[in-house]
């Protein structure tokens, strides 16, 4: 991606570093786009599809023994933030991001909790995510590192296997920074705690408050680098078999050193999700409407077919099918299209990491070595 000259400039060069740094800005888009496609390529594979499919059994089994119900929490936030788009895509905001916000269900429950006792309630839905999307997830994530990278790819029990040896890397660097913010958290409390000493408190105020500036903005960087850079953290474990400080310590050199090609690229990976969304819906209703005809055609009774088709997913009119096994694997397609955002999130963060890889470390993403 980059030419031979520029794989050998170094820091002395003087204006060639210039001129380096223009090309890799200007090289940052076609990257970005061409990583988001090949995430989105390996979001459909198979495998991938496999392993996603395993993940959200063992969820919904799992959230259903603590309480957790991420699709509501998601679309609270949804309905909130759809409001900033205009109509015809609201509709299309919703469908497409209530899986992944699912994903951070825990975290949103945390932020918006009114009290310690709630934030607490929050942190076994942390464990229980890290715990299950943090394997399952990284699963997907080595699967599209290794496309991306032009090496074998992994199967379904290889990836599955790898994310179980390294991923505590990921595990443990969110719990540095969650242990960081706790501590934060209680710095900043008892602070503002000695500013409610009667009669002196409003005195010391003047001098408490200018020092509690320096851990509030550390807690803001923290939350920023956690929220921003967990995908990171997740391509980091998932790549170079990093322990949780590596992990922690690259994903935030990663996130702060490149802030615009981050921008830049998650802009981009948010297009070809919406992309990607109306593909693979697309083609998955287009099958439903095949085997539906299909199975009309080879006797499988048939409740009636519809004039206009409007009580039909399109593209086409489509008969109703009485069988009980094809409804099952009809409600899978269905099921396999709602959540596919879900699966291209872990196969964009290995395209996110290595777009900030090859913009820091100056290496082209189909020369990264995984181990």
């Amino acid at each position: 991606m980059h030419s031979s000259i520029e794989n050998r400039v170094t820091p002395g060069d003087g204006p060639l570093v210039g001129r380096f740094e223009w090309r890799a800005a200007r090289a940052t888009i076609p990257m970005a786009a061409g990583l988001s496609v090949a995430a989105f390529r390996a979001s459909v594979m198979p495998r991938s599809w496999a392993l996603l499919m395993s993940a959200l059994m063992l969820d919904n089994l799992a959230c259903g023994l603590i309480g957790l119900d991420r699709q509501k929490v998601a679309r609270s936030w949804v309905v909130s933030a759809s409001h900033i788009l205009p109509e015809r895509f609201q509709d299309l905001f919703d469908k497409a991001w209530v899986g992944p916000l699912g994903l951070v269900a825990p975290f949103l429950d945390m932020i918006s909790s009114r009290s310690v006792f709630e934030a607490c309630q929050a942190i076994p839905e942390l464990l229980l995510t890290l715990a299950i999307w943090g394997v399952f997830g990284g699963a997907i994530c080595r699967i599209a590192m290794a496309r991306m990278t032009r090496q074998p790819i992994p199967g379904y029990l290889q990836s599955l296997g790898y994310a179980l040896r390294h991923g505590h890397a990921h595990w443990f660097a969110v719990a540095k920074m969650g242990a960081l913010g706790l501590i934060l958290s209680f710095i900043l409390a008892m602070l503002g705690a000695v500013t409610r000493i009667p009669v002196a408190g409003e005195w010391l105020a003047w001098v408490v408050i200018p020092v509690m500036i320096v851990p509030a903005a550390m807690l803001v960087l923290a939350i920023a680098g956690v929220f921003l850079g967990w995908p990171l953290l997740l391509g980091a474990a998932m790549v170079e078999e990093s322990d949780s400080f590596d992990a922690l310590t690259r994903s935030q050199c990663y996130l702060f050193q490149a802030p615009v090609t981050w921008a830049l690229t998650i802009k981009i990976g948010i297009l070809i999700h919406t992309a990607g969304y109306y593909v693979v819906r697309w083609f998955l209703r287009a099958l439903v409407a095949v085997l539906r005809h299909s199975a009309v055609d080879f006797g499988l009774m048939e409740k009636g077919m519809s004039a206009t088709g409007r009580n039909f997913p399109d593209p086409w009119t489509m008969p109703e099918v009485s069988s009980g096994a094809f409804a099952f694997w009809e409600s899978a397609i269905k099921l396999a299209a709602v959540t596919w955002p879900t699966g291209f999130v872990f196969a964009f963060s290995a395209a996110l990491y290595l777009a900030l890889k090859a913009r820091v470390d100056l290496v082209a993403p189909q020369d990264v070595r995984i181990e």
